[in-house]
């Protein structure tokens, strides 16, 4: 089950009784996740479906005995084939423009703990499987919330929302 971070804040650790409170204020803070703002997200059903095949990937290609990338490559070919999924030819891969949440679960093999769906935005955190390790999350306006903001840009009067600041549809137009 995955949480919903609405009102997940980054936070101060808490002095130790060695340090002063002169001491510079980086000795008092912790480092809690990166933030980046998309232009655009899928459902979070897109995603699970994908870190799925990826924990089916990285069980296959296990047993295989980590074989070459071609024969990894067929791995992933006969997983995509099997839900119809059309795989990209490796020589007509663009690198440029790939969306973050997909590059951090394929690439990284990070998994999404954590989501936000509000009426404006779609936000999920990621991690990898080190507890104690680095944090992303990464937001981006609903597709209605896009269409409305573009047609909007002139208004920049904020009505009062129960939506974190971090997750608001303003955040990202600004």
């Amino acid at each position: 089950r995955l949480r919903d971070f609405t009102n997940f804040r980054g936070h101060l650790s808490s002095m130790s009784e060695s340090k002063s409170i002169f001491s510079p204020p980086g000795d008092r803070l912790k480092y809690n996740h990166v933030h980046f703002y998309a232009e655009k997200l899928e459902n979070l059903a897109h995603y699970k479906a994908l870190e799925r095949r990826a924990n089916e990937f990285e069980a296959a290609y296990m047993k295989a005995g980590k074989p070459s990338i071609m024969k990894g490559r067929g791995i992933w070919r006969e997983i995509a084939k099997k839900e119809g999924i059309q795989v990209v030819d490796p020589e007509k891969y663009n690198a440029s423009g790939q969306d973050l949440v997909e590059q951090l679960i394929c690439g990284a093999g990070w998994r999404i703990i954590a989501s936000n769906e509000n009426p404006e935005t779609l936000s999920y955190m990621l991690s990898s499987s080190d507890t104690e390790g680095a944090r992303f999350i990464v937001t981006a306006l609903r597709a209605e919330e896009k269409t409305k903001t573009e047609a909007n840009k002139v208004n920049t009067f904020q009505q009062p929302t129960s939506i974190p600041h971090h997750f608001q549809a303003s955040t990202l137009s600004r």
